[in-house]
């Protein structure tokens, strides 16, 4: 779909037309309307820009509000349905540089769930062996022995795991 990069595209939310909206850069804003009061009268609810929340799994997601019914919704799903055709229909979203909070255009794309499990880094942290960049280790072992003592130790957990299941 067409945006402009570096500049702020919104486009309404599906399902929440009229109520909601998102933009490229993931924010959430609220569109201006009449909402009814707990006194039945009317009152002007003006726009404002909605502030996500972190889910436990790091993720950004906002609670929208249609017809008194509350429903949580990732931003990132909200983001590539609005501006990212999906044409295979493929059911996951995955954020390109592994970052869960950046969630513009540019970083997401539609994927399957085979693709977003073994994209990047994932595999490496699943299992433990994965540093981030920016921090400095120091240790008496190399980076290959390390991989391999954090891997044979994964192999110990998994036969354990398995084992107690067995039980």
């Amino acid at each position: 779909m067409f945006y402009i990069k570096n500049k702020e595209v919104w486009k309404p939310i599906f399902g929440y037309e009229d109520l909601y909206e998102i933009s490229n850069y993931g924010r959430v804003k609220s569109i201006e309307r009449l909402v009814k009061s707990n006194n039945n009268n009317f009152r002007l609810q003006k726009e404002s820009i909605r502030k996500p929340t972190v889910n436990n799994r790091g993720y950004f997601s906002i609670r929208l509000c249609k017809n008194g019914k509350y429903k949580a919704q990732f931003i990132h799903r909200l983001v590539a349905i609005a501006f990212i055709d999906n044409p295979n229909n493929l059911p996951e979203v995955n954020h390109k540089d592994e970052d869960k909070k950046n969630n513009r255009v540019e970083n997401l794309e539609w994927c399957t769930r085979k693709y977003n499990m073994n994209y990047g880094t994932v595999k490496d942290k699943i299992i433990g062996i994965y540093v981030p960049p920016n921090v400095k280790k120091k240790s008496k072992y190399t980076t290959s022995e390390l991989y391999e003592l954090r891997l044979e130790k994964a192999r110990k957990d998994a036969k354990l795991a398995e084992h107690i299941s067995h039980k």
